[in-house]
């Protein structure tokens, strides 16, 4: 097993580098959130603002009150998909199996909803991939399989997305597919790279850092034939 995938914790780190602008997005949040208890201290029975709510605390990273809004909202309409997928997404931030059981549950119910597309759905796969990740206790068992899977079908509905090559090249190098593993770093690494310039951003240095960490610690045990064929390509 990996880590756990910051999804939400990213963007809230961007916002934090902007300084003001996250202070003053905090405090509506805040302000949202008082509103937001007020109304449902007078009717608890809105789904609306329960969902609201759960996904403030979200992004907040108050996991423990998020999962509560998003049961709320459960306990009203059991089919809720938005409410499904918040809690799962919450819950996979969390180093827990238990949790990343329902997780996985929550986000095949979600998947099977169809009622996201495009590169919504990626990420939704990319989330389940996680799940399963942390719940496989060694390579090639059947969590393994499943979550390749996953990360398959990520890439195929959002082929320019970093972090899933970033993902798969861990997939491979769990499974002693050493070649590949390369090959999707320095993909991850490809598109950072160009995504950057598109969006006029600063690099996010972990997809460079792991494909050299990698190489280098092919190399030094001899995992590849011709390490030297990996260059990164955009320069």
């Amino acid at each position: 097993m990996n880590k756990i995938l910051n999804y939400g914790l990213s963007t809230i780190i961007a916002i934090t580098m902007s300084g003001n602008l996250f202070s003053q997005t905090n405090q509506e949040y805040k302000q949202r959130v008082k509103e937001l208890t007020e109304l449902n201290e007078k009717n608890d029975s809105n789904i609306t603002n329960h969902l609201e709510l759960g996904n403030i605390y979200s992004k907040l990273d108050k996991t423990s009150k998020a999962i509560n809004e998003y049961n709320k909202v459960l306990e009203l309409d059991s089919t809720n998909i938005e409410a499904l997928y918040g809690r799962a997404k919450t819950y996979v931030y969390e180093e827990n199996l238990d949790k990343m059981n329902a997780a996985e549950k929550d986000l095949t119910k979600v998947i099977a909803s169809k009622k996201y597309s495009g590169k919504e759905l990626a990420q939704i796969y990319l989330i389940r991939a996680e799940a399963r990740d942390n719940q496989s206790e060694i390579p090639q068992d059947a969590y393994s399989a499943k979550r390749s899977y996953d990360l398959i079908v990520a890439s195929q509905l959002d082929s320019l997305n970093p972090e899933i090559q970033y993902e798969l090249g861990f997939y491979y190098d769990d499974n002693e597919y050493y070649d590949a593993s390369l090959e999707s770093f320095i993909k991850a690494a490809d598109l950072e790279e160009r995504l950057a310039k598109k969006e006029n951003r600063e690099v996010n240095p972990k997809y460079e850092k792991e494909f050299n960490r990698t190489k280098n610690n092919y190399e030094l045990f001899g995992r590849v034939k011709d390490s030297e064929r990996f260059k990164i390509v955009v320069r």
